[in-house]
């Protein structure tokens, strides 16, 4: 049974028909991908205060005027 289960395919999501360099939001595997870095470090800045976040329903995004001000920031 097992080897069914993981031939089964994934839930098709619906592509996002906003270019990535055009949203004014973006999800948490998305800003990792784009900093290159973990969703896990993304959590640790969000702890800490230097990453804010918005709740779209159970979705946490990230607007893309943060990631902006995390990157002029630096890490001084």
């Amino acid at each position: 049974m097992r080897a069914q289960e993981a031939e089964r395919p994934q839930r098709n999501r619906r592509a996002n028909p906003v270019p990535l360099a055009e949203r004014l939001a973006l999800a948490m595997q998305s800003v990792a991908d784009m900093l290159s870095t973990s969703r896990r470090h993304l959590y640790d800045l969000i702890a800490e205060g230097r990453l804010a976040t918005t709740k779209i329903g159970l979705r946490r995004v990230i607007a893309r005027s943060e990631i902006e001000r995390l990157l002029a920031e630096g890490t001084g």
